[in-house]
């Protein structure tokens, strides 16, 4: 069983009315809602390879980030850019879009056509091919990808560039800004992204800008200002399968340093953004490092902030598994009213 739904062997056995005994034995994939089972498919024991397929099918994979107007946008360009399509380009971005290339080896900002010739001078390699991974969506508006750049032939590739690239739309879906970062940048391009999230999108709210400060602060290792984010009454309640249970403020900020101090590079990316309003937000979160001493370690989880003026009045962490009762959650405060 996995998340909400099973996969397992049914046996069904008895005796009919003119005696004579039965038995069944067969595979069952087994569908929950909220209020209990919805779906249910019958298969033989000897269909196990499809049963298992059935299943991976039927459950939503938590780990895959829906597109937005922002992920469309950029395919929409990458399409008309490999089609050579400069004016089919221009027509997807806003009069005042902005390109920055913030890359140690670039550092250039410009508009539309300094973004043209900036690709069009990546695409005209010989054998470039471009490998791009959606890595994060906020809203409707803000996406981050991943792009590998790669030339040379098939098995004797080598990589010409690895970057971070930031998108933001207009709420029409014309692309605003595009920003690239360094892969080693790689931590301060999740920063920018929450932060225009929350100067965008949801400025109107006004629930987000606490914890887009907090997510600021422990970026940067700075405790002191990533514990004046947080009310004096705060608390985490922890409700993962494998969680911390319930601290307070000091609390958790002694946690987190001390996670810091098992080994170099402790960084925290959102990686999605369920749900928001003036109260708070739900996120998906990606905790990652090294231990020294042992390898790298990585945790994703999704977690319900609540907010209040501004500052975070508490945190209920939940597996990745479980958005629906971390949705339900976050209703039910939003309900509540601020203490």
């Amino acid at each position: 069983m996995i998340g909400n739904g099973a996969l397992y062997v049914s046996r069904t056995f008895g005796t009919l009315n003119d005696g004579g005994e039965f038995e069944s034995v067969f595979l069952t994939v087994l569908r929950y809602g909220d209020v209990g089972p919805v779906a249910a498919e019958t298969f033989e024991l000897e269909d196990l390879d499809r049963a298992r397929a059935r299943f991976a099918e039927l459950l939503p994979d938590p780990l895959r980030l829906p597109p937005n107007a922002a992920t469309r946008a950029i395919a929409r360009s990458s399409k008309a850019i490999s089609a050579a399509d400069s004016n089919g380009v221009r027509a997807l971005v806003r009069d005042d879009f902005v390109f920055e290339d913030r890359g140690k080896r670039a550092l250039v900002r410009g508009d539309i056509e300094t973004w043209l010739g900036s690709m069009q001078f990546t695409m005209a390699l010989p054998e470039i091919r471009i490998e791009r991974e959606i890595i994060a969506t906020l809203g409707e508006r803000i996406a981050l990808q991943r792009m590998i750049a790669k030339g040379g032939p098939e098995g004797g590739e080598f990589e010409l560039l690895h970057r971070v690239r930031l998108i933001v739309v207009d709420a029409t879906g014309k692309l605003g800004t595009v920003i690239l970062f360094d892969l080693d940048d790689r931590k301060l391009a999740f920063v920018e992204a929450l932060d225009r999230f929350a100067a965008g999108e949801a400025a109107e709210t006004g629930g987000v800008a606490p914890f887009a400060a907090f997510i600021r602060a422990v970026a940067a290792y700075d405790w002191e200002a990533a514990r004046r984010t947080l009310a004096p009454d705060f608390v985490l309640d922890d409700r993962r399968t494998l969680g911390l249970g319930r601290l307070d403020r000091d609390q958790w900020i002694a946690s987190m340093e001390a996670q810091a101090a098992l080994g170099p590079g402790l960084a925290g990316e959102v990686r999605r953004v369920l749900a928001w309003n003036r109260h708070g937000l739900v996120v998906e979160l990606r905790t990652y490092g090294m231990v020294d001493g042992g390898g790298p370690f990585e945790n994703l989880f999704l977690s319900v902030f609540m907010t209040n003026g501004d500052c975070i009045r508490s945190s209920n962490p939940f597996d990745l598994t479980d958005a629906d009762r971390a949705l339900a959650r976050f209703a039910k405060l939003s309900d509540e009213p601020a203490p």
